[in-house]
């Protein structure tokens, strides 16, 4: 009865809403709801050129609108699924206007038809993610020329994901952090503005990977690794896989995980 009048509180609400724009829309459910009656709302707030969404959605199963990847007017976009439901997405994504972007839980799964992935973000500048896989990928291409941090808290245990590089075009970041165990391959270009780094991986043999990736932040002036990165680094090391850090000023070694400069959605 509740569930039933708060959602007919919701589609009044909307239905009489006579605005054009909506400015921000938070919305939180659980399993218990009409997901079509969800995806009807997060549709109209679309259409009203909302700005800011946040979406805490619990559901085993969700296929978000498609006008959603594509959305003109959003700045600010934060979604969290729950527990690694999938998010199905096109194959090319846009966001013209967006700056913020945080992703909880969150399975981007594409077409096996397609194994490639284009998502242009032009005035991005924040991107964190928590817990976030790849699923059904080759390549995925993502250009955010005004990324200044970005946050990759990857679920990506090489047993159970498919093999998948990650290509990351950020000419202005200045700070980066990875939580992986390097299943995927990360490449990322042009980054003479980086300053700061947090890498927390566990990459067993994977000695091109990972050499790979600390060979594309050698430039950075403050370091942040993990008490297991460390131990993977000094294999590394004597089999010279590891490059020079000529700008390096501060070293710093942090031993729990979960002390990340991750700000929750």
């Amino acid at each position: 009865m509740v569930k039933a009048s708060f959602m007919n509180f919701v589609d009044r609400v909307l239905l009489l809403h006579d605005a054009s724009s909506i400015h921000k829309f938070s919305l939180e459910c659980g399993e218990a709801y009409d997901y079509t009656c969800v995806n009807a709302w997060i549709s109209t707030v679309l259409r009203r050129n909302v700005q800011e969404l946040i979406l805490w959605v619990r559901a085993g199963y969700f296929v978000f609108p498609r006008c959603l990847f594509n959305c003109q007017s959003l700045a600010t976009l934060k979604i969290d699924v729950g527990s690694h439901c999938s998010f199905r997405t096109p194959t090319s994504m846009c966001f013209p206007k967006l700056k913020v972007l945080k992703l909880k839980q969150v399975m981007f799964c594409g077409d096996l038809s397609v194994q490639q992935a284009f998502f242009s973000f032009p005035v991005l500048e924040e991107f964190y993610t928590h817990l976030f896989e790849w699923e059904k990928f080759n390549t995925v291409n993502i250009s955010a020329p005004a990324l200044k941090r970005l946050i990759l808290d990857v679920f990506d245990d090489s047993d159970t994901v498919d093999d998948c590089e990650i290509n990351i075009y950020a000419e202005s970041l200045i700070y980066f952090e990875l939580a992986s165990q390097l299943a995927y391959w990360y490449n990322l270009h042009n980054l003479s503005s980086l300053v700061e780094a947090r890498i927390d991986c566990r990459f067993g043999h994977n000695y091109d990977r990972i050499s790979k990736l600390f060979g594309t932040i050698c430039n950075v002036k403050v370091l942040h690794l993990s008490i297991p990165t460390i131990t993977d680094l000094f294999e590394l090391d004597t089999i010279g896989y590891l490059p020079t850090f000529a700008s390096l000023t501060d070293l710093r070694v942090f031993v729990d995980s979960d002390d990340s400069d991750y700000d929750s959605i």
